[in-house]
């Protein structure tokens, strides 16, 4: 307990955090414990999936990686790895999906690991990234584009949509810019 509270702690040194831990994924810390990991580097002639988001993938992922949603991994698993006994390397980004995807492979019966610290690590260990949508096994449907990603007009549909809210006070039909009205 401290005696004198917590401005005394930090005015004598003491290290203090601030705002809230970033929340874990259920099952994530469980996984980690019953999940073998390899270390960034040679990975061998294991088959490599990364089940990070789409464009994620598209800007840096493993040489030789191929992409697959990770919602979807379940049923394209059979057709990406057909021989449950061929090693499995499973990465994201920051690893706690990777980490998730094959702890489910694992129990669906195939020899898959989780590439440790995911994506980030290997680029930190100075491991080599592939760019673009190299091996897409699965539709990259993953993401809704924003109004702004998809053009000027699509930006400025959208802005009319929103001041025609405020103007309205209630949502103006269609719901979606550019469709027709019933």
């Amino acid at each position: 307990m401290l005696a004198v509270g917590l401005p005394a702690w930090t005015q004598a040194g003491g290290a203090t955090e601030t705002g809230h831990p970033p929340a874990a994924p259920h099952g994530l810390d469980a996984a980690h414990a019953a999940g073998p990991a390899v270390e960034p580097g040679d990975l061998g002639d294991a088959v490599i999936l990364d089940v990070d988001q789409s464009d994620v993938y598209t800007r840096g992922h493993v040489p030789g990686a191929t992409w697959v949603c990770r919602s979807r991994l379940e049923d394209r698993i059979a057709a990406l790895v057909p021989d449950r006994a061929r090693s499995v390397v499973v990465t994201c980004g920051d690893g706690a999906a990777s980490t998730l995807a094959a702890a489910t492979l694992r129990e669906l019966g195939y020899a898959a690991r989780v590439l440790a610290g995911g994506t980030r690590a290997w680029d930190a260990a100075g491991q080599p990234l592939e760019l673009g949508a190299t091996r897409l096994a699965d539709t990259p449907d993953d993401l809704v584009p924003k109004p702004y990603e998809r053009g000027r007009a699509a930006m400025e549909a959208y802005l009319a949509w929103e001041e025609a809210l405020d103007n309205e006070g209630t949502s103006p039909v269609p719901l979606i810019p550019g469709e027709a009205r019933p």
